[in-house]
C-alpha cells in the first residue's frame, strides 16, 4: 500500500501518483517511519531547548546572586570605612580639662624647697672694678618699698652689694654669714645678696636662692672670744 505525503490519501496497486495532487506516492511504512524520525528528532531538539533554558536560567540566577553579595559586601566596607571616629581635638580638650582639675600638689612642692642655682664661673675683676662696685652699692641696691613688709631680720653689713657670682674678693671681705629658716634650720654661706624675689647665698661655686617668707633672720657666725692668754700684753 503507498501514501500520499501531502494528503495522506491511501492508494492500492502498483500507483505511482496521486490522483488528487499528483504528488508522487511513498510506501506507507517508509513514510510512517519518516514521521517517526521527524517525531524522534522534535523531541531532542525541544529537550535541548529545555536544557539550554534551564541552564540560562541557572546562569542567570548565579549572576544576580553574586551581584547581590557584592553589593552586600561593598555597603558593608564603606559603613565601616565611614563611621564616625573620635576627633582628636575633643579627645586634646578632654585630657587639657582633667589635667587641669587635678590640684597643684607637685608644684607647690617644689616651691616650697630650695632652687639651686648654678651659674658660670666668673671671672674675678680687678680691684679697680671692685671699688667702683662699692661705691655704686648704695644706688645699685633695691629700694626699701620694694621689699615686702615682711622681710627679715639682717645683721649689719651681712649682705653683699653688687653682682651675684660665684666668686669674688669682694665676697670674701665681707665674711661668712649664717641664714637662719623659720623651719628652725640655718644655712652658713660664704656671701648673701638680696633682690626683690629672695636671698641669694653662695655655698663654695654653688648660688642657691629662698624666698624672703622662709627666712628668719640673716646673721654673723659667732665669733670665738680670745683666750686671756691672748688677750694679755707680753
Amino acid at each position: 500500500m503507498r501514501q500520499c505525503p501531502e494528503c495522506y490519501e491511501g492508494f492500492e496497486g502498483e500507483q505511482n501518483f496521486c490522483d488528487i495532487d499528483g504528488t508522487p506516492l511513498i510506501d506507507a511504512n517508509t513514510l510512517l517511519r519518516a514521521e517517526q524520525q521527524c517525531e524522534a528528532a522534535t523531541d531532542d531538539q525541544t529537550q535541548f531547548t529545555r536544557q539550554t533554558d534551564v541552564f540560562s536560567s541557572n546562569v542567570w540566577i548565579t549572576v544576580t546572586i553574586g551581584i547581590l553579595i557584592g553589593v552586600i559586601i561593598s555597603a558593608i566596607t564603606y559603613a565601616v570605612t565611614l563611621a564616625p571616629t573620635p576627633d582628636r581635638k575633643s579627645i586634646s580638650l578632654d585630657k587639657s580639662s582633667s589635667g587641669e582639675q587635678l590640684p597643684p600638689a607637685r608644684a607647690a612642692q617644689v616651691a616650697s624647697t630650695l632652687r639651686p642655682v648654678e651659674t658660670a664661673s666668673t671671672v674675678d675683676e680687678p680691684e679697680v672694678k671692685e671699688s667702683e662696685d662699692e661705691s655704686t652699692a648704695a644706688p645699685s641696691s633695691p629700694p626699701a618699698d620694694s621689699i615686702s613688709a615682711g622681710a627679715p631680720e639682717r645683721a649689719q653689713n651681712s649682705l653683699n652689694s653688687g653682682p651675684i657670682s660665684t666668686g669674688g674678693k669682694q665676697a670674701e671681705k665681707r665674711g661668712r654669714t649664717v641664714i637662719r629658716l623659720k623651719d628652725g634650720a640655718s644655712v652658713e654661706a660664704d656671701a648673701t645678696w638680696e633682690d626683690q624675689q629672695g636671698i641669694w647665698y653662695r655655698q663654695g661655686g654653688l648660688v642657691s636662692f629662698v624666698e624672703h617668707d622662709r627666712v628668719q633672720a640673716i646673721t654673723e657666725p659667732a665669733r670665738p672670744k680670745p683666750s686671756p692668754a691672748d688677750v694679755a700684753t707680753p
